[in-house]
């Protein structure tokens, strides 16, 4: 090419830049969509998920704190303990492809047999705390007063107010906080013992600590994964209900329009379709490119990829 001929080609361009389309993102996939026959049914209205997510949010809340089966509820608000919460999550399924995680995920039944292996350890625990309990912490008790104990970790007043923690939770049929059992296990009660003292008595008492914690946490980790199962049925249904409404009121979100073109780009005909895009917008400018997300980008990829031209712009 010449350079008369480049200049004068330049200078055209420069005079129908005003011409050339502008619009977000949103904008363009929904103008994409509707041009090649791709708006599933057409969407009336354009709005954000926010609105309807919060209702479903609430709802199924509701069925789940409702419901029968309060161990399922306690599974359940161990990973969303609340309506906010369980929104904040849909909103971000909603607006990207990164999913849940851990995608592993518990049942029911191995759930109630660590709770009610849980339960029976409790039990015992209470019934050593009613035989042995308080004897084991008097005479762990001297030996903070006598100086053998870390004062950090096993002041005298320490050691009391802990005894006392101890008698209000398993009164109740309640296990201490857990950090609380922790610090009385042997080997913590060990490491609290100042060097050249005698070594402390064993007892019944602390040693069942120990145990207690390993049932502990194994209920607590079914319970966890439980949760987590109950998660991904909620955000499935959830998904499942505001595509219901969406389709019954004839409207789209933002984020469904990125989603229908990107889906759309990686279908059995998404070759034709960028094809297609590319020849309808041959060049891109994209502002702000680093605002650009995974989803985004997959689109721009798919129809600007090499040896196509576009231009990142980024403050």
């Amino acid at each position: 090419e010449s350079a008369t001929a480049l200049r004068t080609r330049l200078r055209l361009a420069a005079l129908e830049l005003d011409t050339a389309q502008i619009s977000t993102i949103h904008g363009f996939c929904q103008r994409s969509l509707r041009e090649q026959g791709l708006d599933e049914g057409g969407s009336d209205t354009i709005s954000p998920d926010r609105d309807l997510l919060e209702t479903i949010a609430a709802d199924l809340w509701r069925e789940i704190a409702t419901g029968a089966d309060a161990q399922r509820y306690d599974a359940f608000v161990r990973v969303a303990d609340s309506s906010e919460s369980l929104l904040r999550l849909l909103l971000a399924t909603c607006a990207s492809d990164a999913g849940l995680s851990p995608q592993e995920s518990g049942d029911p039944a191995s759930a109630h047999a660590a709770l009610d292996a849980l339960r029976k350890a409790t039990r015992a625990f209470v019934q050593s705390w009613l035989q042995q309990g308080e004897p084991a912490f008097a005479a762990l008790l001297a030996r903070a007063r006598s100086g053998d104990l870390n004062k950090a970790s096993y002041a005298a007043e320490k050691v009391e107010a802990h005894a006392a923690a101890f008698a209000l939770a398993l009164a109740r049929g309640e296990l201490p906080d857990r950090n609380l059992l922790q610090r009385y296990t042997p080997a913590a009660l060990a490491k609290g013992l100042k060097k050249g003292k005698p070594p402390l008595p064993a007892t019944e008492f602390f040693a069942a600590i120990e145990p207690l914690l390993a049932v502990h946490d194994a209920a607590d980790r079914a319970q966890q994964r439980w949760g987590m199962g109950l998660l991904h049925e909620a955000v499935a249904e959830a998904h499942r209900r505001l595509d219901a409404l969406r389709r019954a009121q004839r409207s789209a979100s933002y984020d469904d329009l990125i989603r229908r073109l990107r889906d759309a780009l990686d279908g059995a005909h998404g070759a034709a379709l960028a094809e297609k895009l590319h020849a309808h917008y041959p060049f891109a400018l994209v502002d702000e490119f680093q605002d650009t997300d995974a989803r985004q980008f997959a689109i721009f990829d798919a129809i600007y990829g090499a040896p196509h031209p576009a231009i990142g712009s980024a403050d």
